[in-house]
């Protein structure tokens, strides 16, 4: 368990990084919805998008450390703590990188 907790860590502040890196590139509002011809039609501020994802991670983070969630992955829950954060670090990657590139 204690793994675990180390894992969620490093998710958050992953995540706080690479909000901070994406920070400076993207404008006032950030897309968050896209349909399926890949245009936007939801936004939320940039302040609000940043946080997103860390707040994301700690959330996902602590129901995957209660002992409800903890049943996902029973004989090694860093494992499942690890894949859900890469998947959320990856997500708000693609999300940054897709307003950045239409600005």
């Amino acid at each position: 368990m204690q793994v675990a907790i180390y894992v969620m860590a490093a998710g958050i502040l992953a995540e706080v990084v690479l909000s901070v890196g994406f920070s400076g590139r993207l404008g006032d509002k950030v897309a968050t919805r896209f349909g399926l011809d890949g245009k936007p039609y939801g936004f939320m501020s940039k302040r609000v998008a940043m946080w997103m994802g860390p707040v994301a991670a700690l959330i996902v983070g602590i129901i995957l450390l209660l002992p409800g969630g903890r049943n996902l992955g029973r004989s090694q829950p860093w494992i499942s703590m690890a894949v859900i954060q890469v998947l959320l670090l990856g997500m708000m990657g693609w999300l940054f990188q897709k307003n950045q590139n239409a600005h």
